[in-house]
């Protein structure tokens, strides 16, 4: 059933180069993840691929364009598409970020951060509401990497966070790399960060690399 959550076991990210090794050794897997605006075409090999391997294991299907945090609503158009992709896949859980890449009706081609204070949080819970109302299923919310702060913020990510779930019943995917990437740019602890945040809502766990800027002064990741 679509929505129904993950089990806890490991699973990565899927690259079309890798499928022929995984469907030969797919027990060792507990999910595959994939970018869902990937595959909002109607067909082609990319669909034939991710259709076998969700016949062997669980999907997690990862969202990057709603734009949660802006101004606008969700675009309808791309709500359908996701939704097709929800009734066609069934995946466990279905995430998206918490931040925003269009304003105007100009896309940028990145994950762009917001302030933490009332109007951003009434419209991020209304545009949750609104994604999860149209696929029928939760939706995971991942925390950001953040490089900077706003001066008109008037809570931390973390109560913001927990707010939304909160008020939304949503979920959260939780990205360590992001919370350490994001605590060390924003000089805070990233295991007070952690404690912060409403811990039995977590769906899925997002692990990777990062790199340090190397010009002088305090870390930035």
């Amino acid at each position: 059933m679509a929505g129904a959550g993950l089990r806890a076991r490991s699973g990565v990210g899927l690259k079309p180069r890798h499928v022929p090794q995984l469907l030969r050794d797919v027990r060792a897997l507990g999910f595959v993840e994939v970018h869902a605006e990937n595959y909002m075409v109607a067909g082609g090999p990319l669909h034939a691929q991710l259709r076998a391997v969700r016949e062997c294991c669980e999907l997690s299907l990862h969202g990057v364009a709603l734009g949660l945090g802006g101004e606008a609503r969700p675009d309808r158009a791309h709500l359908e598409r996701l939704r097709e992709l929800v009734r066609r896949y069934e995946p466990a859980a279905f995430s998206e970020h918490l931040a925003w890449s269009s304003h105007g009706g100009v896309f940028f081609n990145d994950l762009l951060p917001l302030p933490y204070d009332g109007p951003a949080m009434a419209r991020v819970c209304m545009h949750v509401g609104i994604a999860q109302d149209h696929l029928g299923i939760p939706l995971l919310l991942e925390n950001p990497s953040t490089y900077l702060e706003f001066a008109a913020s008037t809570m931390g990510e973390a109560q913001f966070l927990s707010e939304v779930v909160r008020r939304t019943g949503c979920g959260l995917l939780l990205d360590l790399t992001n919370a350490h990437v994001s605590c060390t740019n924003r000089g805070e602890d990233a295991r007070a960060y952690l404690d912060a945040l409403p811990l039995g809502a977590v769906g899925e766990i997002h692990l990777a690399g990062f790199a340090q800027d190397p010009a002088p002064g305090a870390p930035l990741l």
